[in-house]
């Protein structure tokens, strides 16, 4: 049974990170701030955020191994769709990402981090704060803030970029920004027919694909079902090492399986039918 008081934690933590752009470790601050605990009464950690993140049982199915049931609505707290949403976010934010559409956070300052690169090298450049003080004459000490993108592989490898070693964060944003206001400044001046149009072509295109893989996965587990088909007959003549409880079990998954790919095949099919007429 879904626990009512449990199921708003879930949900919340689920809204934060993909309606408010949170990560893991700010989610773990805004409820300790909020005096949310766990069952164990303590504050819920990032690394627990992470993993709560990753539950595909929030979606409503049953796990175990690998073995994942049909949903129960009765069970369901996040709609799977919400829940691909996170999975695909967390890939994007992933440090290893080479390129990402997403900024690893939305707390900073910087408006570039994580998702702007050295010319020079094509290393990650990284941001860093120190600040500057000021002794007022009235002996009050002010710290002013710095903060610069500065290449990693110049700061910690410097034979192997031989460019500027940093860029002051505001002067880069400030580019970063006229350049999107340029992006914009040409989209208005674009006809909208012509924005449609290329929108539609590249649905097609994504609708195209999958029909493809779509067709590849049917024509895969149909085969899958016909190689265990065979194996009944050597079932029956005790020639083969499988009992039949087992190869009933994989002939219904496959089939199963061949009964969801053929019905994706179906489906674009008519969604292509219908989009070119």
């Amino acid at each position: 049974m879904v626990d009512e008081g449990e199921e708003a934690v879930v949900r919340k933590i689920f809204d934060l990170y993909v309606s408010k752009g949170y990560g893991s470790q700010r989610i773990s601050t805004y409820l300790t701030d909020q005096g949310v605990l766990n069952r164990k009464g303590e504050n819920f950690t990032n690394v627990t955020i992470h993993h709560m993140l990753k539950n595909r049982s929030y979606t409503g199915v049953l796990k175990s191994g690998e073995t994942v049931s049909e949903i129960f609505p009765e069970l369901q707290i996040i709609e799977p769709d919400t829940f691909e949403a996170v999975q695909n976010l967390m890939s994007l934010r992933s440090t290893q990402k080479e390129e990402r559409t997403v900024p690893l956070n939305t707390k900073g300052s910087s408006l570039l981090s994580g998702n702007v690169f050295c010319g020079y090298c094509g290393a990650r450049l990284t941001v860093t704060t120190n600040g500057k003080k000021y002794h007022r004459k009235d002996g009050e000490v002010t710290v002013t803030p710095r903060t610069r993108y500065v290449c990693y592989n110049k700061t910690r490898h410097k034979h192997l970029c031989d460019g500027q070693t940093g860029y002051t964060v505001s002067k880069l944003d400030n580019m970063g920004n006229e350049v999107v206001h340029q992006l914009f400044d040409r989209l208005n001046d674009l006809p909208k027919e012509s924005i449609i149009e290329e929108r539609y072509a590249e649905q097609i295109a994504e609708c195209q694909m999958n029909l493809t893989n779509a067709k590849a996965a049917y024509q895969a587990h149909s085969a899958e079902m016909m190689e265990y088909e065979a194996e009944v007959l050597k079932v029956i003549r005790g020639e083969s090492k499988l009992n039949s409880d087992l190869l009933n079990k994989l002939y219904e998954e496959a089939k199963e399986k061949a009964a969801q790919s053929g019905q994706a095949v179906r489906s674009l099919r008519n969604i292509l039918k219908t989009a070119n007429r």
